[in-house]
């Protein structure tokens, strides 16, 4: 999906529902119902990778959570991220080494 068609959903007449993804199991079943885009829950990635919410998670491994929901849903997803472990420098170097392109 690109930014502009992402944007757009923003901006149409009805309401943009995002449902929240916890890893990428979930992420294809939101698809797979018809999901527009997806967005991520920090506490449902931490704990599905076995960690406690509020920043326990490191960088790349939510990198990785995430990375792997897109891929699986073939979807832009949407994600927040705290803490300066993730700073948004940090990001671009990880998606970089990732061979994706750096959108943000």
């Amino acid at each position: 999906m690109s930014v502009e068609t992402f944007r757009a959903l923003h901006a149409a007449d009805r309401v943009l529902i995002l449902p929240n993804a916890w890893d990428a199991a979930s992420a294809s079943l939101f698809v797979s119902a018809g999901a527009s885009a997806i967005a991520t829950t920090s506490a449902g990635l931490a704990w599905s990778c076995g960690y406690a919410d509020g920043s326990a998670l490191p960088g790349p491994a939510l990198l990785h959570a995430v990375a792997s929901s897109a891929e699986a849903s073939g979807m832009r997803v949407r994600m927040m991220a705290r803490g300066p472990a993730v700073s948004r420098n940090s990001f671009l170097r990880r998606l970089r080494v990732m061979d994706r392109p750096p959108e943000v």
